[in-house]
């Protein structure tokens, strides 16, 4: 029901190789951990192969991330779902922060569309 779009690779010269994946029951994970922004690029796109809906996320970081997801799907059945998570990616924990003080999150942007795109 559901497929992953995302680049595949993070070498210079391939990283604008953008590839499909159906997802499957269960986690599946793509990872960027050059420790630098370099040629890899935290973005995917999630396809529903029903209705036509897609929706799209690219988190705003330029060290080691992590993109997530978990289906729970079954053939025939007339729910599904799918759940993401975008992050920074490293040894627990990141960072400790003090009583009383703030920190800003890296930015994650999102976007969803829906309606006939690519199903016939």
């Amino acid at each position: 029901m559901f497929s992953v779009g995302y680049y595949d690779d993070s070498q210079w010269g391939l990283e604008g190789n953008f590839v499909w994946r159906p997802l499957t029951n269960g986690e599946f994970a793509i990872h960027g951990r050059n420790g630098r922004s370099g040629w890899g690029c935290p973005l995917f796109v999630v396809r529903n192969e029903l209705n036509g809906e897609f929706v799209t996320a690219h988190l705003e970081w330029a060290n080691n991330w992590r993109l997530s997801f978990t289906a729970d799907q079954e053939p025939g059945a007339k729910d599904a779902a799918l759940s993401f998570a975008v992050g920074p990616e490293a040894p627990a924990p990141l960072r400790v922060i003090a009583p009383g003080e703030t920190v800003l999150s890296p930015v994650v942007h999102l976007g969803h569309l829906s309606g006939p795109y690519g199903v016939e």
